[in-house]
C-alpha cells in the first residue's frame, strides 16, 4: 500500500499562506491612533488625532528648503467614518523671508483626508498662495516623515 502525501502538503501550504495573509491584514491599523501624529514631508502635512480619536487638527505649509512661503493651522475638525474635509475661505499666513514678516490673507483652503491601512491620504491646497495643489500620504510617526505624491 502506497500513501500519497501531495494533497496534504498542498493543503498545509495553502493554510500557512492564508494565515500569513490574515495576520498581516489584522496588523494594519483600522482606526487612527488616538493622540497620534501623522506626517508627510512633501507636501508638508501634519495631522494630529485628538484624544478619543473623533477629531483632528491639521497643519500644512509650503516653500522651498527651510523657507516657508505660506502656512495654515486648522480648527478642530470632526472625523466622519475616518475621513475629514475642509474646503472654505479662511486665513492663510504668507511669509516673507527678508525682512521676516507674516501677512494674513483670506484664501480658500482645500484639505481632505481618509484613513485607511494605517495612513491618511488626501489632497491639500492653500489657494491664494504659491503652494500648488498636491496629494499626500501621511504616516504615523513620533519623528515626522511620510511621503507626498
Amino acid at each position: 500500500m502506497v500513501l500519497r502525501m501531495r494533497p496534504l502538503r498542498l493543503i498545509t501550504a495553502g493554510t500557512v499562506s492564508a494565515l500569513i495573509l490574515c495576520s498581516s491584514l489584522a496588523w494594519a491599523e483600522t482606526k487612527p491612533k488616538s493622540g497620534g501624529s501623522y506626517f508627510s514631508t512633501n507636501p508638508s502635512v501634519e495631522i494630529f488625532v485628538q484624544k478619543g480619536g473623533g477629531s483632528v487638527m491639521l497643519y500644512t505649509s509650503c516653500g522651498s528648503g527651510s523657507n516657508v512661503s505660506a502656512y495654515w493651522d486648522s480648527p478642530t475638525l470632526t472625523l466622519h467614518k475616518d475621513a475629514f474635509s475642509f474646503d472654505m475661505h479662511t486665513t492663510v499666513d504668507k511669509v516673507q523671508d527678508r525682512p521676516f514678516t507674516t501677512t494674513p490673507v483670506t484664501a480658500t483652503v482645500l484639505f481632505t483626508g481618509t484613513f485607511k491601512n494605517g495612513k491618511f491620504t488626501g489632497k491639500v491646497h492653500l489657494g491664494g498662495s504659491t503652494c500648488p495643489k498636491a496629494s499626500y500620504t501621511a504616516h504615523f510617526s513620533t519623528h515626522g516623515g511620510g511621503s507626498g505624491r
